[in-house]
């Protein structure tokens, strides 16, 4: 529960990757309904795509894949596939992505990596131990605004709920009542999501702390969540600095960008990916500060990333790598809608 943001993240930024298909964390869900069928449902790879691969031979890796760009895999085989995957690799990280809505068919990626070495690499951190929990009444809330997202889900939420409508309305309810809560209890809430044994109460913290009272304390709670070992947190970390992002034009001065560069080394896809759509929030303003450091300390990190083909994927990168490469932003987004990757790589050439 409460790992739904991976679903959103990928519609936060619309004019790069304007798509409400699931990303990874409904993958497993999603399996299983294709396997429950009556017939063995197959997954189509339509791409396979490495991060943090440098000094990796990656044409001899490929060749020695159990799965190659184009084959159909049961959907039944489809977790063993993935630990086999990471076996040959020796990866961090073996993640399936679907899909990319630029595709003539829906196929998915895989994206096989590992993290950077030393220096400005992405570390985790330590599980906490504290016995800190949710109150009943919090969890309780918890559980019903999942079952009131789980159902607007279903219905296609942003693309068919409809302003006034019966869910529109238990949506907009709901989302009241989870800020009563934390307007009464943010305290605690951010005690849990610093201290909190069970990854469960910290990530329902995490989300729960975007409909708070915005502070400098809170944005830095967020940011130190964005390191926890648990990925759930760390995706919804990452969902309500976003929010407060682009609700609040006083959290990007609160925001500590170096943090967020580094996670651009992170040996998992979710994190990059994450690091990137928030670095471009954070450079609407063309800080050349944050275009200097991005460009001192995750410049290979960005090329990798631009460079995957599926559009939803690699468009923050891309998008990023064009601000910090000084391409005029009316030139930038032609050249993203066009998906002129090689012209974008040229036109960014002479910075390294």
């Amino acid at each position: 529960m409460f790992q739904s943001t991976r679903l959103t993240l990928q519609s936060l930024i619309p004019q790069v990757t304007p798509t409400s298909k699931p990303v990874r964390w409904l993958v497993a869900a999603a399996l299983l309904c294709l396997a429950a069928q009556a017939q063995p449902t197959r997954v189509r790879i339509g791409a396979i795509e490495f991060f943090g691969a440098s000094g990796h031979d990656l044409a001899s890796l490929r060749t020695a894949l159990p799965v190659h760009e184009g084959s159909e895999v049961n959907a039944q085989e489809m977790n063993e596939l993935l630990g086999r995957i990471r076996t040959v690799a020796k990866a961090t990280d073996v993640a399936l992505v679907c899909c990319d809505r630029r595709s003539p068919e829906e196929s998915w990626t895989i994206f096989i990596g590992w993290p950077d070495g030393p220096g400005d690499g992405f570390r985790l951190s330590a599980a906490p131990h504290a016995r800190l929990r949710l109150p009943a009444g919090g969890l309780a809330l918890a559980e019903s605004s999942w079952a009131v997202w789980q159902e607007a889900q279903a219905a296609g939420m942003s693309d068919t709920v409809k302003p006034s409508s019966d869910l529109d309305i238990k949506l907009r309810e709901t989302e009241l009542s989870i800020r009563h809560y934390t307007m009464r209890h943010g305290e605690q809430l951010r005690r849990i999501l610093r201290n909190s044994g069970d990854p469960q109460h910290r990530a329902i913290a995490a989300h729960f702390l975007s409909y708070g009272r915005r502070s400098r304390v809170l944005v830095h709670a967020l940011v130190a969540a964005c390191h926890d070992p648990d990925e759930g947190v760390r995706d919804n970390a990452t969902r309500s600095l976003m929010v407060l992002l682009r609700t609040d034009m006083r959290v990007t001065a609160w925001v500590p960008a170096s943090e967020l560069v580094a996670m651009l080394h992170s040996g998992h896809w979710s994190d990059r990916q994450r690091a990137a759509i928030l670095l471009l929030n954070l450079s609407e303003e063309q800080n050349p500060k944050l275009l200097s450091e991005i460009r001192g300390r995750a410049w290979p990190m960005l090329l990798e990333m631009a460079r995957w083909r599926g559009a939803d994927q690699a468009g923050p990168a891309r998008q990023l790598l064009g601000r910090a490469g000084g391409v005029d932003e009316p030139r930038l987004q032609v050249l993203l809608r066009a998906g002129s990757v090689d012209a974008l790589l040229e036109a960014v050439s002479t910075i390294h």
